[in-house]
């Protein structure tokens, strides 16, 4: 089997976007975390 350059680029390009996607839904899953301590914080400042 002969692996063609375009192949290792392509295989490189889909690790990259993968990468990319993993980063993306790690900051998102933060970010929602953040924005519900956030708002429990409010909730029980306004309670107490």
């Amino acid at each position: 089997m002969v692996v063609l350059p375009q192949m290792i680029r392509l295989i490189r390009l889909i690790r990259l976007i993968r990468l990319i996607r993993l980063i993306r839904l790690i900051r998102l899953i933060r970010l929602i975390r953040l924005l519900r301590l956030i708002s429990l914080i409010s909730l029980i400042s306004l309670i107490g």
